[in-house]
């Protein structure tokens, strides 16, 4: 008995050996080949989850993003849309009927299509004179809201043709307006839409229908300049008669509003008047439709938090906490909140919800798994994975990935996330290559495969330690670690990586 336990063992031992012998090293083209899934929409009914899938297109030295669909039940997959365009930000429509979205399919302009959930042929709704930016469905679902710029495309081509193209830079803005057109109509033949906002006065930034679909909020800054960005405020368009009035007024950038669910309330991401909103923790705040004084209802979340949803048992927003992210629910009235997913260490992006807010679908990547699509109960968070993404990589040789902390020169606690090859050997010496992430909020994260910027598993597979520093001013270490970059900036940090070289000799 023993003996063949023994040969067993050995048998399996053995054929674990060899597949990982056969296992074999990416290429960077291979690398580059690696899809991605992002953008997971569920359906108003929770049957299906829309989401994009990005793949690279080598004849057009472009990567393209194409809509998939999987069915919740069954967890079967399908591909919708096809083609050599784009097509992204897919939206259901509130009754489930139709899926929306964006696509510069037809004249190079990004338009708004729609398709049926059990596929057939896209059909084009929109035919705006230039490219739609972001749009949104009415609360009823008889009308879409979109943005669009005011540029003069005669002029424009004309200018192009003989000159060349060129825009003169802080004195030619493009201005963001909103036109809303309605979905019957459009149904028949793609429409043009009604312009409901003109001028130089602004460019419309985020907006949201008002339930009743009377009324949409929007945000504006003064024009698409960066450095105007702290000049964002709150409007309310009444769509009877397109009128424009200033909700929030207020010293620093006011974005993104969104409606309560009885319409009287407007929650938004605010400065909060705070001069020094750069380096600053944002606020979700709440103002009455009706006006008055904004009043800030997160100020208790020690990071920046990105409005979700308003469902009837609460405020949902995500925030980052270290090299995590999570979906936190908020009672406006307090301004408390508690977490709702987990495990700590987990990625959660992209949160969506049924109408009833009780099942959500996101997409979240781990340090062994590329990012897949999820749905779970609200209630209790069980996610069930409904795509395989990551078996694209299955016979590749990759490292591993972990984080680590060390002191800095001055006594800060910086992290980092250290990737070691697939056969690491602690009593071996390895050279050491680190990436310094943008930003400087950017963050780096123990994701699995970077496969459009560096290749660290080739260089791991070379033999090569990699470490990528979260430096002091990094995204999900709260407002006093992002603040250590104020008046130290490229001092600091240089501590951050220096020490963290430091502490892996």
């Amino acid at each position: 008995m023993k003996k063949r336990i023994f040969i067993f063992l050995t048998l399996l031992f053995s054929l674990s050996l060899t597949a990982q012998a056969q296992r074999r090293v990416p290429t960077v083209d291979d690398l580059i080949n690696v899809k991605t899934a992002g953008g997971a929409q569920i359906s108003p009914d929770g049957k299906y989850v829309a989401y994009t899938v990005g793949e690279t297109d080598w004849k057009q030295d472009a990567f393209l993003n194409q809509i998939w669909l999987a069915n919740v039940a069954t967890g079967k997959t399908l591909q919708l849309t096809r083609g050599d365009k784009s097509s992204g930000n897919p939206q259901w429509s509130p009754s489930g009927d139709w899926l929306a979205f964006t696509s510069n399919r037809i004249g190079d302009k990004n338009q708004i299509f729609v398709i049926r959930p059990d596929g057939g042929e896209a059909m084009q709704l929109t035919k705006a004179e230039n490219a739609v930016g972001g749009y949104s469905w009415s609360r009823d679902g008889k009308s879409i809201a979109f943005t669009a710029s005011d540029v003069d495309q005669k002029f424009a081509k004309d200018r192009k043709d003989h000159l060349g193209d060129f825009e003169v830079v802080r004195r030619e803005y493009l201005h963001s307006h909103l036109w809303t057109f309605d979905v019957a109509e459009a149904l028949k033949a793609p429409v043009a839409g009604t312009q409901r906002t003109k001028g130089k006065e602004f460019t419309v930034g985020g907006f949201n229908w008002s339930p009743d679909g009377s009324k949409i909020a929007f945000s504006a800054t003064v024009n698409s300049d960066l450095i105007n960005s702290g000049t964002a405020d709150i409007y309310l368009l009444t769509l009877a008669d397109n009128s424009v009035k200033k909700l929030v007024a207020q010293a620093g950038p006011d974005n993104n509003p969104n409606f309560s669910p009885d319409g009287k309330w407007i929650v938004f991401s605010s400065a909060m008047g705070n001069p020094k909103f750069f380096h600053s923790n944002s606020r979700l705040a709440l103002a009455s439709v009706d006006g008055g004084t904004p009043r800030s209802i997160t100020d208790g979340f020690d990071e920046q938090p990105n409005f979700v949803e308003w469902n009837s048992d609460g405020i949902y927003f995500s925030g980052a906490q270290k090299t995590a992210s999570h979906l936190f629910r908020l009672d406006p009235a307090t301004g408390k909140f508690a977490r709702v997913t987990q495990p700590d260490n987990a990625m959660i992006g992209g949160a969506s919800f049924t109408r009833d807010g009780k099942q959500i679908a996101f997409t979240s990547p781990s340090p062994t798994s590329l990012s897949e699509v999820f749905v779970s109960s609200v209630s209790s968070f069980a996610p069930r994975k409904l795509t395989a993404m990551t078996d694209q990589v299955k016979d590749f040789k990759l490292a591993s990935r972990e984080v680590i902390s060390w002191q800095s020169k001055d006594g800060a606690t910086i992290e980092g996330v250290l990737i070691k090859p697939a056969d690491f050997d602690p009593a071996k010496k390895y050279p050491l290559l680190c990436v310094i992430h943008g930003g400087p909020t950017g963050i780096d994260r123990p994701t699995l495969l970077d496969a459009r910027y560096y290749p660290a598993d080739i260089w791991a597979a070379k033999g090569a330690l990699v470490l990528e520093v979260n430096y002091r001013g990094s995204a999900g270490y709260g407002e006093k670690f992002r603040q250590l970059n104020v008046r130290n900036l490229g001092v600091g940090d240089a501590w951050d990586v220096i020490s963290g070289v430091d502490n892996l000799i």
